[in-house]
């Protein structure tokens, strides 16, 4: 790290590294390259151009969440395995990926089956607003000529009815 990290920062004031060791929550310890590399081997469903190295049923399952009651209804939005799937503008196109932060930096990884691409960016900042003000423009541009589907919403089951709607 001291060779190739950046200088991490929180406002103007520099930041010490330090490694979670806990959790898989920030300090992937990844290149622009290794995360680029990441997200073309999840539009390929799991391969390289070697071959295959995980099934894409694999890769379906980890981008198939289940936890949430609005998951068995069909709801396909949601924190699934290491990779959440959310929408954008109600556009009828998911994305999948991860993100997460440390003091002072941020990142994001994120793909689209539907669009067939996808991004990854890290800022040496802790300011989780401009982590989603990039992510938003950069959902933007790859929208940029999607049209607004009619959407069927799932109907929830009867218990849930009164929190029913979009989150």
């Amino acid at each position: 790290y001291d060779e190739r990290g950046a200088t991490l920062y929180q406002g103007n004031a520099p930041q010490e590294y330090w490694q979670i060791i806990h959790r898989t929550s920030g300090s992937i310890n990844s290149s622009a390259r290794d995360m680029a590399k990441f997200v073309h081997f999840m539009l390929l469903r799991g391969s390289t151009a070697a071959g295959p190295i995980v099934s894409p049923e694999s890769v379906d399952r980890m981008e198939t969440p289940t936890t949430l009651p609005g998951n068995a209804a069909g709801i396909r939005a949601g924190y699934a395995l290491a990779s959440y799937t959310s929408g954008h503008k109600a556009l009828g196109v998911a994305f999948h990926g991860h993100n997460g932060g440390v003091n002072g930096g941020v990142s994001e990884l994120v793909y689209s089956n539907e669009l067939g691409q996808g991004y990854a960016f890290m800022i040496n900042n802790g300011n989780g607003a401009a982590m989603g003000q990039i992510s938003q423009a950069i959902k933007d541009y790859l929208l940029r000529d999607a049209k607004t589907p009619e959407i069927e919403s799932p109907a929830l089951p009867a218990q849930y009815k009164e929190i029913d709607g979009y989150y």
